[in-house]
């Protein structure tokens, strides 16, 4: 196997051959929105902000609902945690590789 000439963090950022530059570098700038909004949703979900969240929500039903049951609140606050990180971090990824969905070939 011959070594690509281009160095690989490089060769990550170029979009795939046959496919529209301004198409692809706007699918990265969604895809780089979308990681950074669903890391700001993991901040806020992250268990260790739950007092937090249960003091600012004290005087609301959803507030008491929460605070009555503050074990299931936590391992609920714990896994939604989770699925934002590897949401926003798959969302990252994409943004990285250049991923393009709606990207289609240039005509010739």
């Amino acid at each position: 196997m011959t070594p690509s000439p281009i160095p690989p963090a490089v060769e990550a950022l170029t979009p795939p051959v046959g496919v529209d530059e301004a198409c692809a570098a706007d699918a990265a700038a969604r895809y780089e929105r979308r990681g950074r909004l669903w890391i700001l949703v993991a901040v806020v979900l992250c268990p260790c902000h739950l007092p937090l969240t249960l003091a600012l929500l004290g005087g609301t039903m959803f507030g008491g609902l929460l605070t009555a049951r503050q074990g299931w609140t936590f391992v609920g606050f714990g896994i939604a945690y989770v699925v934002a990180l590897v949401v926003a971090f798959a969302q990252l990824r994409r943004a990285r590789r250049g991923d393009c969905d709606t990207c289609v070939p240039p005509e010739r």
